[in-house]
């Protein structure tokens, strides 16, 4: 049976630090199986153009070592 309900998840992240919470996945999972069609999620990632990365800032400090994939 298919349940009407619309359950959107808010992900306030930060400027990449960390990928969906695993609480999110397991909740989104879980409501799934039980019947809930229509979840989604709405990720509020701030991606900032131009500026540094809060990991170059740090390698620019001193407190990461540069790398490159090259």
């Amino acid at each position: 049976m298919s349940k009407s309900l619309k359950i959107l998840f808010l992900y306030p992240n930060l400027e990449m630090s960390t990928l969906v919470p695993n609480a999110i996945s397991i909740l989104s999972k879980y409501l799934k199986v039980d019947g809930f069609k229509n979840i989604e999620l709405f990720d509020a990632t701030h991606y900032s153009e131009g500026a540094k990365s809060s990991n170059l800032q740090k390698v620019t400090r001193g407190q990461l070592k540069p790398f490159s994939y090259g």
